[in-house]
């Protein structure tokens, strides 16, 4: 039963009543179809998710000229408050799996650690592509298909309206490639690996380590982004194990075994590969 229809325009300040529009807009922005979301997150969408959901009575008037200027601008302001949540969200979703499998590990043995590092990859990105491609309330996704929807190609300059968000959305991928760099080290501490003495500078490898795998995992979402139900689980791994692995994650599994190595000086170097 929804509850009694509360008056926003004598309860709530200009500040409160931005809040919780610009909330409830983010929630309607996840359930929407993503390509389609901007367009389709309107006032009346989110006036109507209002008062089905907790009772509440938004008008166009108590916040049309008042709090934004037109609709557009809300529009604009929902998109980066979602993808300003993003980061804490990602960290989440992505690092609580690895913790799993690092805390799981066996690291008396070099076989284990290699074993270590193929399900700190395995898991991981598993992770990071279900909340991206399966997950119906998720901004990684909602952030990925804005990067499609709002690319600009050749010459063509970005949307002088839009250009706070395109800005929002080239520090986030900043931030991420940051956020590969960090699990990277991390990886090699604790599990005893390093960039293979190819790559030259240790600072300079995980740059450009972090990079290629960054843009792989991205390559695959942009280019798998389709119906749930033809999103690919494959039931083995790169070496024939029995497990789940998705296609992105073997690609990044991969491209990291050859990248990276055990550190152990008195092994051989093909002992020492991944």
């Amino acid at each position: 039963m929804v509850p009694a229809t509360k008056n926003v325009r004598t309860r709530r300040s200009r500040k409160e009543l931005r809040a919780l529009v610009v909330d409830a807009g983010c929630q309607v922005l996840l359930s929407l179809e993503p390509t389609l979301a901007f367009e389709q997150l309107t006032y009346g969408a989110v006036f109507g998710h209002l008062h089905e959901s907790q009772g509440i009575r938004v008008t166009h008037a108590s916040v049309h000229e008042r709090i934004w200027p037109n609709q557009k601008a809300f529009q604009l302001e929902v998109l980066k408050t979602t993808l300003d949540r993003l980061p804490g969200e990602s960290e989440i979703r992505f690092l609580e799996p690895l913790q799993l499998a690092v805390a799981q590990a066996d690291l008396s043995s070099t076989e284990g650690r290699r074993r270590a590092a193929q399900e700190f990859v395995r898991i991981g990105q598993n992770s990071n592509w279900d909340a991206v491609a399966l997950d119906d309330s998720n901004s990684l996704r909602i952030y990925h298909m804005l990067r499609v929807s709002l690319a600009t190609f050749g010459d063509a300059e970005p949307d002088p309206d839009r250009q706070e968000l395109f800005d929002l959305m080239a520090r986030l991928r900043t931030e991420s490639l940051e956020s590969y760099m960090t699990l990277m080290k991390g990886m090699c501490e604790v599990l005893g690996l390093r960039p293979r003495p190819i790559f030259g500078d240790r600072e300079v490898a995980f740059v450009q380590l972090a990079r290629a795998a960054n843009a792989t995992a991205i390559g695959f979402v942009l280019d798998e982004l389709g119906p749930r139900d033809e999103m690919l689980l494959l039931p083995s791994g790169p070496d024939g194990e029995l497990e789940e692995w998705r296609p992105a994650s073997i690609a990044v599994w991969n491209l990291l075994r050859g990248g990276f190595e055990l550190a152990d000086e008195g092994l051989e170097p093909h002992q020492r590969r991944l």
